[in-house]
């Protein structure tokens, strides 16, 4: 559900309940409308819904600051050098006329809890926003650099050994930049491979969906690819005879799935053998000079 779409519904409700009480009335004991009357019926329903629709509209710091003045201008003032058993009390006016306090929290949304706060803050600081305990703390799951710095590290070596870079764009990606992992590889089978390897360093792992939100933050451009796209013609030749071996006897069955595995292996050397050759020409060749070539 958006975030708007609930706003509404509170406000919704805020409204029925402002109705509620009016139509109930505030039952207030001390009286304080015209001829004794409960104070609630000295204000249309139209100017106390007027009033309780600008409050909402008003952010939380904004409407803390609208109450404190409003316990400022009307809380008693404490005498010089008596001690104070008990916090000051207040005496709630809305357009001039005198109304009590459940009718003042009922005008502007606000819970009894939530007043009381507010009024210890006044008491404390003054007109002031109130600053949530929490502010510029970080929270007790938050991950160290060290363990984030771990997390990137293992997925850039990750892309370096197991990655495939096609010149070009790839087909079904809009980036050109993708680093393409097999489709036999999947993400919970990556982190496996990472948890293990933390464990055997003996440092601190961090759970799968963590893992993801690193993984999409640091290597965006790591996916893996789709099954069944870019397959060459002999896996697509033995991916048929397999589809079609449902009739087939078990000796024939596992004659096509053997083939298909040792072309898997063959491919998996090659890959490997690829790997070592670029390595060592890595190691075999010289660092050229840039400048040195230049004045040539």
């Amino acid at each position: 559900m958006a975030k708007t779409d609930l706003a509404e519904m509170e406000n919704e409700k805020a409204f029925e309940k402002v109705k509620k009480f009016l139509k109930d009335g505030c039952g207030c004991g001390c009286a304080l409308g015209a001829k004794g009357s409960p104070c609630s019926g000295q204000f249309t329903e139209t100017v106390v819904l007027f009033n309780l629709n600008n409050c909402l509209e008003l952010s939380n710091d904004e409407l803390d600051l609208v109450v404190l003045a409003s316990i400022q201008a009307f809380a008693h003032r404490e005498s010089t050098g008596i001690k104070r058993s008990r916090s000051p009390r207040c005496t709630f006016y809305f357009q001039s006329l005198p109304i009590c306090k459940e009718m003042f929290l009922h005008l502007y949304g606000l819970s009894d809890s939530r007043f009381r706060r507010l009024k210890e803050h006044y008491q404390t600081y003054g007109i002031c926003p109130r600053i949530h305990g929490n502010t510029k703390r970080l929270p007790e799951n938050t991950l160290s650099q060290a363990t984030v710095e771990g997390v990137c590290t293992f997925l850039t070596n990750y892309v370096e050994e197991n990655a495939i870079s096609l010149p070009g764009r790839i087909p079904g990606f809009k980036s050109d930049d993708i680093k393409v992992l097999s489709s036999s590889e999947s993400k919970i089978g990556v982190w496996q491979v990472y948890e293990a390897a933390c464990v055997a360093s003996d440092v601190r792992v961090v759970s799968y969906r963590k893992f993801l939100q690193l993984w999409d933050q640091f290597h965006p451009n790591m996916v893996i690819s789709k099954p069944a796209t870019n397959l060459c013609f002999t896996c697509q030749q033995n991916t048929n005879k397999l589809q079609r071996a449902a009739n087939l006897s078990d000796s024939e069955k596992s004659e096509c799935v053997k083939a298909h595995q040792d072309h898997l292996n063959c491919a998996q050397s090659e890959r490997e053998h690829y790997r070592n050759s670029c390595i060592n020409s890595e190691n075999a060749l010289e660092p050229i000079d840039t400048e040195t070539a230049l004045d040539r």
